[in-house]
């Protein structure tokens, strides 16, 4: 049997976990960019399923502004520069 530990998911998620316990959200925002940047330079995201950009356009870009978005979200949680007129 070979060790097929993915230590990076495993950081990742312990970083959601101790992000929401503490309620430091900006943790979770650099996961998003981390998402944004990589769905940018592979041309695919994941959601439920795998998104080419060039099989689904549209919907990539969806996808890759939306994280974006959750990640400037996350960011200003705690500040309330960008997203104060929502609260």
């Amino acid at each position: 049997m070979q060790n097929n530990i993915k230590w990076k998911t495993l950081i990742a998620l312990a970083m959601v976990y101790i992000s929401v316990i503490f309620n430091q959200l900006w943790r979770v925002g650099l996961l998003f960019i981390f998402w944004t940047i990589q769905a940018l330079r592979d041309k695919k995201a994941f959601i439920i399923e795998e998104i080419r950009r060039e099989n689904n356009p549209i919907l990539y870009w969806i996808i890759v502004i939306t994280w974006a978005l959750v990640a400037l979200f996350y960011f200003d949680y705690t500040k309330g520069l960008i997203f104060n007129i929502f609260y």
